[in-house]
């Protein structure tokens, strides 16, 4: 059954992408909901916590708006495990096949176990809250350090490192 209320749409999963906006655009984090739109659903922030709370502002807005209106909000794509067949074919460059099949053989499994370790590994449990969090510790205490070596904050630390390391920049 369809949402009715503008609660019902913000408990619906919808996805969200993470970008990183460059130092020279202001620095920080955008964070977007492509299924309600690319260029009108996104919020952004010099934090994680503060792009998905102003994603999430701008989503219940959008929202709000479309259901006063009667426009049509899109639903999340459908996400359960029975739209799913466990199968894919993935084309991948000859070299990697290769690596993969060896790192499969040193490990005496067959390729497919192995492609499914490194993806699980890789993908984990997900959870952006979470994330975000904790990569806004991560850079508070990065923030914190780069103060106590006498930088007034991100960007003069990182021009003072580029004139350093230029490769690095």
């Amino acid at each position: 059954m369809k949402p009715t209320t503008v609660e019902e749409y913000l408990s619906l999963p919808y996805y969200i992408e993470v970008e990183f906006i460059s130092p020279e655009d202001g620095g920080g984090v955008m964070m977007i909901m492509p299924e309600l739109g690319r260029d009108t659903c996104f919020g952004d922030g010099d934090t994680f916590g503060e792009a998905y709370d102003n994603l999430k502002a701008v989503q219940k807005n959008l929202i709000e708006y479309a259901l006063d209106n009667n426009v049509d909000v899109p639903l999340p794509y459908k996400r359960t495990l029975d739209d799913f067949s466990g199968r894919i074919l993935l084309r991948i460059p000859k070299e990697l096949h290769y690596r993969l099949s060896s790192q499969a053989n040193l490990n005496q499994i067959s390729l497919n176990s192995w492609i499914n370790y490194l993806l699980t590994k890789a993908i984990g449990n997900i959870d952006i809250k979470k994330i975000c969090d904790n990569l806004d510790k991560r850079f508070s205490r990065i923030e914190n350090r780069i103060q106590i070596c006498g930088f007034q904050n991100r960007s003069s630390f990182f021009s003072e490192f580029s004139k350093d390391y230029p490769e690095a920049a």
